[in-house]
């Protein structure tokens, strides 16, 4: 997904590398933040609904519960109206209040259901996805950048809005433009306190799956 938003990128600190796995010594839920995964996208591409394809034993979006579980104690996933559910036990599944509007809409409804005023969201489509990614950006969102809305990394190419810390302080935004029929995450990130953090070695992380193909050529 390309992007050009107006915020300036910054480099993290020195030594800091993003897209790589290192060790985690901490590996505790962090409690202050809720885990958001979209999950409700038409999938025209992919030719099924991408939430519920199994892959290696699993489904996409179980995959992404599965990572998300060894950091956060609130997990949202949010499903388009009309999809079936997909029913992953402790997790409290969630649908877009304003249908079919990209997302957004899926920002909006996961922001809404959390309890935690800092959440981290990723779609479901990313199958190398790594949780030790969001605790360090979280980390970030509530030290360096605790004065930030948004903290999103960028891989060098472009920004990468669906694998990002959102607080709740940008839901009113958010329903506005919702309302107006705005549903451009672009212009989101350019109405809010926006930090995006250069991540330059983007390896496979922020890889997503548009087609059936993609597991098995990229994966």
């Amino acid at each position: 997904m390309r992007a050009k938003v107006n915020p300036q990128v910054n480099q993290i600190p020195v030594g800091v590398n993003l897209c790589v796995r290192p060790p985690v010594v901490d590996v505790r839920p962090l409690t202050a933040a809720c885990a958001i995964i979209l999950a409700g996208g038409k999938s025209s591409r992919f030719g099924s609904d991408k939430a519920m394809f199994v892959w290696r034993g699993l489904t996409l979006s179980q995959r992404i519960v599965g990572e998300c579980r060894a950091v956060f104690d609130e997990i949202i996933i949010v499903r388009g109206q009309g999809q079936q559910p997909l029913e992953i036990e402790g997790v409290n599944e969630v649908r877009d209040i304003y249908p079919n509007s990209g997302p957004l809409c899926g920002i909006h409804a996961g922001l809404s259901a959390a309890t935690r005023a800092v959440c981290f969201v990723v779609a479901c489509d990313m199958p190398a996805f790594s949780a030790k990614l969001a605790r360090r950006l979280l980390e970030l969102a509530d030290g360096h950048y605790r004065d930030f809305d948004i903290v999103a990394p960028h891989d060098g190419e472009r920004l990468q809005p669906l694998c990002a810390v959102y607080k709740k302080s940008v839901l009113p935004i958010c329903a506005k433009m919702l309302t107006s029929g705005e549903r451009s995450v672009k212009r989101l990130y350019e109405q809010v306190r926006t930090k995006v953090v250069d991540c330059k070695e983007r390896g496979r992380i922020f890889s997503n799956a548009n087609y059936k193909s993609d597991l098995s050529e990229h994966f």
